[in-house]
């Protein structure tokens, strides 16, 4: 199939210099070309009823483009993606076959989806038959279009790039402006992840991508009720569903109550719930005073570094579900205290 479809990464003529290591850097090139391939052979064969070899060979060549040089400060223009398609000897016409490409009638959108899908059934099932236990964590995203104005669903969206760059640095002072939002789409990735290492890498097991205008208008909830029906009807119960903050809401929690989806979702300190003596506070409250369980260094992925981290369990219930026990799990580390509701009964275990 290498050979068929003509996606042999090439050689540069210049010399490389030998690098430490047991391998070379052409080596290690080749190694991730063919292992690329490999992802995608069950998507390209499938295609392969419907279309020509040479859509084929570009729908390759695209994704192995981006993913040699789109980066988070340099995005890739259709012109200048095509011309990374055509290497070092093309003449050309790599944008003319990757509009061609977008525009092929013999695929969908929705072909790519289910192919995702394949993929995290056949990873579901060898954990399941190795008896792993595995999570699904939701990870909302933009992608920011600042040049564009005439793409097709664009909507306004924050930008964390703005934020980033706007940045009070050491040193400077500048006053606080309002966030900027700028043209893009909105996005909702399933990231399918095991709960040790020998389990591998996360798998991308869905992406859904959404706007606010135009006629194909939505909204978030309806975008992740849609993907939690999905995902309760394909997996049922297999999965505990990890959130970040800004889930925690009482109708997204109703939902999950309602597909009897298992959860963790992190919440702010302050977030209100119901402790067991029928006292409505703040998270951070109903720990207060008390020594952390379970001490142990652990590492800090932001700042790079080891600190020291506790946990605290505590019974508590939702204000707009008194008769649904939850868990609020503290997590403490010096300088910072995380809440997680979790849909646990401490008393069952269920």
């Amino acid at each position: 199939m290498l050979e068929k479809y003509a996606i042999i990464p090439y050689e540069t003529q210049a010399e490389r210099r030998p690098c430490k290591g047991d391998y070379q850097p052409g080596d290690r090139s080749q190694w991730w070309g063919r292992r690329f391939l490999q992802v995608l052979a069950p998507l390209v064969r499938e295609r392969d009823v419907t279309m020509d070899k040479r859509p084929l060979r570009t729908m390759v060549q695209a994704v192995e483009a981006i993913l040699a040089f789109h980066n988070r400060h340099q995005g890739l223009l259709l012109s200048e993606l095509g011309s990374y398609m055509d290497g070092l000897e093309g003449a050309g016409g790599g944008t003319k076959r990757l509009s061609t490409l977008i525009h092929h009638t013999g695929w969908k959108a929705q072909q790519i989806e289910e192919f995702l899908l394949q993929r995290a059934d056949q990873q579901v099932a060898q954990w399941q038959a190795q008896g792993e236990e595995d999570l699904l964590i939701w990870d909302g995203t933009v992608v920011e279009k600042p040049e564009s104005l005439h793409a097709e669903g664009l909507c306004a969206v924050r930008s964390s790039k703005a934020r980033r760059l706007t940045r009070v640095k050491k040193g400077s002072y500048h006053p606080p402006s309002k966030p900027i939002f700028v043209p893009g789409l909105h996005g909702i990735g399933l990231l399918l992840v095991g709960r040790s290492d020998r389990q591998g890498p996360a798998m991308l097991a869905a992406l859904r991508w959404w706007t606010s205008r135009g006629q194909q208008a939505s909204y978030e909830k309806d975008e992740n009720c849609k993907l939690l029906r999905m995902s309760t009807q394909r997996w049922g119960e297999r999965f505990i569903h990890v959130f970040d903050r800004g889930y925690g809401h009482a109708p997204w929690l109703g939902a999950l109550r309602g597909f009897q989806a298992r959860f963790i979702v992190r919440c702010k300190t302050r977030y209100q719930v119901v402790d067991a003596a029928g006292v409505k506070q703040a998270a951070w409250k109903i720990g207060r005073g008390k020594a952390g369980l379970a001490p142990r260094t652990i590492f800090d992925a932001v700042h790079r570094r080891n600190v020291q981290g506790s946990v605290l369990f505590f019974p508590v219930t939702h204000p707009d579900y008194p008769d649904w026990p939850l868990t609020l799990v503290i997590a403490r580390r010096k300088g910072a205290v995380e809440g997680l509701l979790r849909d646990l009964d401490l008393q069952t275990g269920l």
